[in-house]
């Protein structure tokens, strides 16, 4: 187990390195010159070339990066020139709202998901399977913003019983949760089927049900604790999905987390900001995988005795 985790680890701070250089790289390449969009056409050469040698922009490609890694291995992820603030505390302040939406969508999504997949896997050629695949395909096809806005014309414009946009409340989570989880659910649900059809079929599943356990007994008992593993991998290769959708739900709901903050960091040409949010979305994404890949590690040894061959 050690093995794996220190495997995993080398291999996180590896592709942390490689994003971090390439998204130092883009931004650079992205075009636009930040010092005109802080001072405005009008400002003075002499007023651009001082901001310009405050945001250390005047020096050459190379000294700026190594100075980026340099203070980015100590957490210093530089000023932010939009909030005139380190660029850690404007995310931290951002955090919490976004943490919130994505582990209501997370831990609703397994649940329903799970629950789903376990009623169409107990009786696979009944009215709710099929009725529940039709679904799941519908699920699948329509885009997150899409369903976000007739979530709002729905249950926000005309029933009127969740509010539409802000974060003032926990009800304000539940539209753009909603949103967000709605593939995840279609996605969790299919695997939990056809993995438990699968083990239903193993040999052990005939002995106990030989032994006289009840149908009901050997879906949730026996044959859910070896689909867990592949759930907890779809959520971890999901977690891409996930973070990206917050980008575009945040923004429709007018929610103040990450995803907003990373539109406003682009339109202003806030470098600091932007490489910060995007070092933060990658490393949450590899954080997520390492978390799922370890929890079914742990349900399933297999994985990473695979893992490690």
């Amino acid at each position: 187990m050690l093995r794996f985790v220190l495997g995993r680890l080398v291999r996180i701070l590896v592709q942390v390195f490689c994003v971090v250089t390439l998204v130092f790289l883009l931004f650079r390449l992205a075009g636009g010159d930040p010092v005109t969009l802080l001072l405005g056409p009008d400002a003075t050469p002499q007023a651009a070339a001082q901001l310009r040698h405050e945001m250390g922009l005047d020096r050459p490609q190379l000294v700026q990066y190594g100075d980026f890694l340099l203070h980015a291995v100590t957490g210093d992820l530089g000023e932010s020139t939009s909030y005139s603030q380190p660029v850690t505390a404007v995310i931290v302040q951002a955090l919490p709202p976004t943490l919130s939406l994505m582990l209501l969508s997370v831990v609703s999504a397994v649940v329903v998901g799970v629950a789903a997949g376990l009623l169409a896997a107990f009786r696979p050629h009944g009215w709710f399977a099929r009725g529940s695949l039709l679904l799941w395909v519908a699920l699948l096809a329509v885009p997150n913003f899409w369903l976000g806005m007739v979530l709002v014309q729905v249950f926000a414009v005309q029933l009127q019983w969740l509010p539409a946009i802000g974060y003032e409340n926990p009800a304000s989570l539940v539209l753009p949760a909603t949103a967000i989880a709605a593939r995840l659910v279609a996605l969790i649900a299919r695997l939990t089927r056809s993995t438990t059809i699968e083990v239903l079929g193993e040999e052990f599943i005939a002995t106990a049900r030989a032994r006289g356990v009840s149908p009901a007994r050997l879906v949730v008992v026996h044959a859910l604790g070896p689909a867990l593993p592949h759930v907890l991998t779809m959520i971890g290769l999901q977690a891409g999905y996930l973070l990206g959708g917050a980008v575009v739900v945040e923004n429709l709901f007018s929610f103040p987390g990450m995803g907003s903050l990373l539109l406003s960091a682009v339109s202003g040409r806030d470098y600091p900001l932007m490489q910060g949010i995007t070092i933060f979305f990658v490393g949450g994404f590899l954080i997520i995988n390492l978390v799922t890949d370890l929890v079914a590690s742990r349900i399933d040894p297999r994985i990473r005795l695979g893992a490690g061959a």
